[in-house]
């Protein structure tokens, strides 16, 4: 038998809600033998989104806000091939942070 019910439909989003532009804060944390693509891959990535953001909407605040982090003792990651790259440590980010990857 055919269902004579209507397809489920969202409610309408109330007027009053605000939308918050901010950055999202994103940690790239960085093991002391990291891959270079490992780090600049994901950092590309969110740049990139950022050059769009900023195309279509060039009064609003960028969507991410980028940190760069080494997990070990050393302030700087040694990535394979040689590429040594400077970071903060992990225990100097904000706590407010987004995304941790």
């Amino acid at each position: 038998m055919p269902s004579h019910s209507k397809p489920h439909q969202r409610p309408p989003i109330p007027q009053s809600i605000a939308i918050v532009r901010r950055p999202l804060k994103i940690a790239l944390l960085g093991p002391s033998d990291a891959r270079v693509l490992d780090l600049t891959g994901p950092w590309e990535a969110f740049s990139r989104v950022n050059e769009v953001l900023a195309e279509q909407r060039p009064d609003d605040k960028p969507g991410y806000q980028l940190e760069l982090a080494t997990i070990g003792a050393s302030r700087f990651i040694d990535c394979f091939g040689g590429l040594k790259i400077q970071a903060r440590n992990f225990r100097s980010l904000d706590l407010d942070l987004d995304t941790v990857l």
